[in-house]
C-alpha cells in the first residue's frame, strides 16, 4: 500500500512534514482540525509502503534538525522550499474524492447545540470509512465500516465533528432560524 511523506505549510510560516498511509487530502482535514491556522500541502513524495516513508521522513527531519520548532513542525526557510520544489510532487489529483457538499448549516447546527452563525465560517461534510475498536470485528483486519457521513465545523476556535449517518438525508431535520 502507498504511503506519502509530504510537506504542509501553516499560515504562521511553519511546515509540517509527515507521512501518512492515507488520502493526503483527508490528512489535511485531520491537521487543520486541530490547527487555528490555515494550511496548504506543498508538495509529497510517495512511496510503496509505510516503512519507506517513515525511513525518508525520518532523514528529511535529520536533514533540516536545525530548524526544528517542535516535534513535526519546521521553521519555513527558502532551502526547504527548494527541496520541495526539487523532489517533490504537488498534483493533488489522485487523492480527490467527490465533492464537500455544503448547506445552509447554521440550521443544521441551531438543531445540534443553538445558534452560533458568527462562529460557523466553513462549514464541512465529509464521507468516512472508520474502524469501531471492538475486538474480532472485521473492520480491525478487513474493510472499514462506511462510508459514514460527518458534519465538521469550528467552534470557539475548536473544531467539533458530529455523525451523521449513511445518507445526508440522515442529518437533523431544517427549521428556520428565528431573527
Amino acid at each position: 500500500m502507498a504511503a506519502y511523506v509530504y510537506f504542509i505549510e501553516a499560515e504562521s510560516k511553519a511546515i509540517k512534514i509527515g507521512f501518512t498511509e492515507k488520502n493526503l487530502k483527508k490528512r489535511l482535514i485531520v491537521l487543520q482540525s486541530s490547527n487555528c491556522d490555515k494550511l496548504k500541502i506543498l508538495g509529497y513524495i510517495k512511496c510503496k509502503d509505510a516503512i519507506e516513508a517513515k525511513t525518508i521522513e525520518q532523514e528529511i527531519h535529520e536533514r533540516f534538525r536545525a530548524d526544528n520548532i517542535q516535534g513535526e513542525w519546521f521553521e519555513k526557510k527558502d532551502y526547504i522550499l527548494s527541496y520541495v520544489s526539487e523532489f517533490c510532487e504537488n498534483n493533488l489529483q489522485e487523492f480527490d474524492e467527490p465533492p464537500f457538499v455544503k448547506i445552509n448549516i447554521w440550521r443544521v447546527w441551531n438543531r445540534w447545540e443553538g445558534p452560533r452563525p458568527a462562529e460557523l465560517n466553513n462549514p464541512t461534510y465529509s464521507l468516512e470509512y472508520v474502524r469501531c475498536g471492538k475486538k474480532g470485528c472485521r473492520c480491525q483486519k478487513g474493510k472499514p465500516h462506511g462510508p459514514y457521513w460527518y458534519l465538521y465545523v469550528k467552534d470557539r476556535g475548536k473544531t467539533k465533528s458530529k455523525y451523521i449517518g449513511k445518507s445526508l438525508k440522515d442529518r437533523p431535520a431544517v427549521t428556520e432560524e428565528k431573527t
